[in-house]
């Protein structure tokens, strides 16, 4: 049994935007309880702290409204 590729694709899209919308869960999350993200990045273990987190966001979100 085969399944087709477009379907495939739909699936595979429907999980990555899954995965982001987790992410920014997490990170709201994370502001919200004033705590970090812990994650693993090339290599090395990595702690964003609500802080930076916020102000992150706040570039991003000007960023957008400047577009």
């Amino acid at each position: 049994m085969s399944v087709p590729t477009e379907s495939l694709s739909d699936f595979a899209k429907e999980i990555s935007e899954a995965l982001t919308r987790s992410a920014q869960l997490a990170r709201e999350d994370a502001i919200k309880h004033g705590t970090s993200l812990v994650f693993w990045k090339d290599g090395k273990i990595v702690y964003v702290t609500a802080e930076e987190l916020k102000a992150r966001a706040a570039a991003e979100k000007q960023k957008t409204t400047l577009k």
